[in-house]
């Protein structure tokens, strides 16, 4: 059984982002870091995100993007949502061990919508570049009921 890349060394600036869900957990960790005024995004290679050819899967590159197009929509909006549309181009690949990065920015939101771009890279390699719309949803209370509109963010009895 080879070691968990996941415990080689992490470029300075990165801390683990906390899981958003199960699905996160079981892909993960993520990293981020803030660069600028942006956030950039960043995963370790791992034995399970490899695939029968011995480089990341493809569905393991659009979670990343997915998640990156996602958070980047959030911070821009202060808003969660959901993806609509995704668009993604492979352009290069990752192996077992290498640290990919992502970053990107949103380039408009309107009042249900956000549009973000991002570029997924590997050292000086673009390995993907993605696009997405994301409509925006209302937070959700612990019974699963949208919360009343305006108190996003806010302690509920």
């Amino acid at each position: 059984m080879s070691p968990d890349p996941s415990a080689a060394g992490i470029p300075p600036g990165f801390v683990e982002m906390p899981p958003m869900s199960g699905f996160g957990r079981a892909m993960g960790p993520w990293f981020v870091k803030e660069e600028g005024g942006n956030i950039v995004l960043g995963i370790r290679a791992q034995e399970r995100h490899i695939n029968r050819l011995g480089i990341i899967h493809g569905g393991m590159m659009m979670a990343f993007a997915d998640t990156l197009l996602s958070e980047i929509g959030r911070r821009f909006t202060g808003k969660p949502s959901v993806t609509m549309r995704m668009t993604t181009d492979f352009v290069g690949a990752a192996k077992l061990g290498d640290w990919i990065e992502g970053s990107g920015e949103a380039t408009r939101a309107s009042r249900n919508l956000v549009f973000v771009q991002a570029r997924i890279w590997r050292g000086r390699h673009t390995l993907m570049t993605a696009s997405g719309i994301f409509s925006f949803i209302r937070p959700r209370g612990e019974d699963g009921r949208p919360l009343p509109e305006g108190t996003e963010g806010k302690e509920q009895p």
